[in-house]
This record gives C-alpha cells, structure tokens and sequence, in this order.
C-alpha cells in the first residue's frame, strides 16, 4: 500500500507548458529516510500486486504442511525449512504441500522443490 495518494498535474518533459495526470503517494526515501512524495508508475504499481499475491501463496502454502503435521524451522522469503520424517517419501509429500493453491488462485503454476539435508544450505 501507498501513503496519502494523490493525482498530480505534472508538466511534461519537452513542453512544460503541457501537463499530464500522474498518481503519487508518500514513500520512504532510503537515502534520507525521510517521507518524499513520489511518483507511481504502471510498473512499480504491478511490481507490487504481484509480489503482494506471491506472499499470499506463500501464507497459505506454508500453513498446508503445518496442519499435515510438518514443523516449519525456517520459512524465509520465498523459501520454507522444515524437519520431516526420514523416509515414506516425505519430501514429495511436503512440496506438494507447499505447492497448494487456495481457490482464487487456481490453475497458477506454481511447484515446490526441495532437498533433504541434515544441517541447513542454501539449495
């Protein structure tokens, strides 16, 4: 979400006696760390629907194995740890897990991949 969005008449460019209508919200500058008023754009505003749907995915594949009886040690970003039981083919069983989708987004291709380990690693 963007703080305190507002439409803007913005001059363009090459003739600043002509105005554009743009969208822009309060952001934190990390250089300053001050609020600055930036502009929005088509990209960044994408940018962050679809990082906002990754994350939802992500909640709801973390819980899947949670209620299956998988004790997550180290969900990070975009990655899920958890200790499984040896053998029975638990791995398989816990990235299909992963890899549930709630009803709104079927038919998203989205697989889960993994690797059994017995200290952490980057995989």
């Amino acid at each position: 979400a963007y703080g305190a969005p507002r439409l803007r008449k913005n001059p363009k460019p090459w003739n600043p006696e002509e105005y554009t209508w743009g969208l822009t919200a309060m952001t934190l500058d990390s250089t300053s760390g001050r609020w600055v008023r930036r502009a929005l754009y088509g990209g960044l505003l994408t940018e962050t629907a679809v990082q906002a749907v990754a994350r939802d995915l992500m909640r709801h594949g973390l819980i899947q194995p949670e209620k299956a009886g998988f004790k997550h040690v180290k969900p990070v970003h975009d990655e899920g740890g958890a200790v499984v039981p040896v053998g029975r083919n638990a791995l398989a069983r816990y990235c299909a897990l992963l890899a549930d989708l709630p009803g709104w987004a079927w038919g998203l291709p989205v697989v889960a991949a993994g690797f059994v380990a017995k200290r952490f690693k980057k995989g």
